[in-house]
């Protein structure tokens, strides 16, 4: 994940992003799904279906937080 992190700001440099931001995560694995709603309706939803925040229109959410669904579980091999 830091690894990732790190090479984040080379690999949005040819998009005109202000600030990245990240939030640090619990040792545990979590998947913090849904939680942004995605919809034409500013008064009910967030994003709308490019993902744009539909009062911020140069902040694109990237991320699970906008699957309308998700599985319940981990895969495992």
């Amino acid at each position: 994940m830091k690894a990732a992190f790190d090479k984040l700001a080379k690999v949005l440099q040819p998009l005109p992003v202000e600030r990245i931001e990240m939030r640090q995560l619990d040792e545990i694995s979590v998947h913090l799904q849904g939680t942004l709603r995605m919809g034409v309706d500013p008064s009910e939803n967030i994003v709308d279906a490019g993902q744009i925040h539909h009062n911020v229109r140069n902040l694109v959410v990237v991320g699970s937080s906008v699957f309308p669904t998700s599985g319940t579980a981990t895969r495992t091999i």
